[in-house]
């Protein structure tokens, strides 16, 4: 997990040229599902030795956050988040991994004052009354479903102890392949399938940027653009079209599968005379103009990322 959000650390912050011109905002990073702050160490070091105050969030109910599952809710998530987002004087930018863009659109509706940018790193992004449960449920193409187990009578869920070097450190060296399976923590149920409640006037009106990973397993490629592409970018949120075809982009290592190799992937519809991008892997990828436009992004080797703006 640790090498997947690595990779991560310079491309969370795309935007930053445009976004944070005069005054470094602190920055709040809260994990996905499976996971503890720890995730973030190496994220964190490297925002800190460019002068960001950083905070990582430990959820509750895991080794940095104790409480017992049935005291483990969504709202308790959210509120944690805010009480992190109330340690700092000025609008923070709030990062999510995974599960995390649930936890902190919930804190954003919450607190969308406290909020400078929400950065949705190939995390979920939701509509009113999404949960992660029934957000999954649409993603044909991952491929953590059938190792998943739940645990009713104690109240988490669990990841195949065989299956989570694969899925969350795939192509990775084989130290951290064989450390993987044992920093994979178990999940409170709860959260996992609780509704969030995100508004216009509140959730819709905050900054928002999504991080792309073009090789992921757990939240597929094609369900990352699914969600970014759909007609409400979460309440009253936009995702702009690409004005142009990109070339191809496809994630730096470390992520979470290795890409098929002689694929051409590229951004938008079928064009006559011109290629189509996959259907496993079709993204809006954007660079902000001064005149307010969004275009396409020119190659990278580095997580694709866009702004999603607010509704006119």
């Amino acid at each position: 997990m640790k090498l997947f959000i690595a990779a991560l650390a310079t491309s969370a912050l795309a935007f930053g040229a445009t976004a944070m011109a005069a005054e470094k905002p602190p920055i709040v990073l809260v994990h996905g599902a499976f996971e503890n702050a720890s995730v973030w160490g190496h994220v964190t070091a490297k925002l800190q030795a460019d002068g960001y105050k950083v905070l990582a969030v430990d959820l509750p109910g895991r080794p940095g956050a104790p409480a017992a599952p049935d005291r483990v809710s969504l709202k308790l998530y959210g509120d944690t988040v805010v009480a992190a987002l109330g340690k700092f004087h000025r609008p923070a930018v709030v990062v999510g991994h995974s599960f995390g863009g649930i936890v902190i659109a919930d804190a954003a509706e919450k607190a969308p004052s406290k909020v400078k940018t929400l950065v949705f790193v190939a995390a979920y992004l939701p509509h009113d009354g999404d949960s992660l449960v029934s957000m999954a449920n649409k993603d044909a193409d991952a491929k953590i479903g059938p190792h998943l187990q739940i645990k009713k009578e104690q109240g988490i869920a669990s990841i195949e102890y065989s299956a989570r070097a694969e899925l969350f450190a795939n192509g990775g060296p084989e130290g951290l392949r064989k450390a993987i399976p044992d920093l994979i923590l178990d999940e409170p149920l709860a959260p996992l399938a609780t509704p969030v409640h995100v508004t216009a006037a509140r959730f819709g009106r905050v900054d928002k940027v999504y991080v792309h990973t073009a090789i992921d397993q757990v939240i597929s490629p094609s369900f990352q653009a699914q969600m970014v592409a759909a007609p409400r970018c979460a309440a009253s949120t936009l995702c702009r079209p690409a004005t142009r075809r990109s070339s191809p982009t496809r994630t730096a290592w470390p992520t979470r599968s290795r890409p098929p190799r002689n694929k051409r992937f590229t951004i938008g519809p079928k064009r006559k005379g011109g290629a189509i991008s996959s259907p496993r892997l079709r993204h809006r990828a954007f660079r902000p103009y001064r005149d307010g436009t969004y275009r396409s992004r020119a190659p990278s080797h580095r997580p694709t990322a866009h702004r999603c703006s607010a509704k006119p």
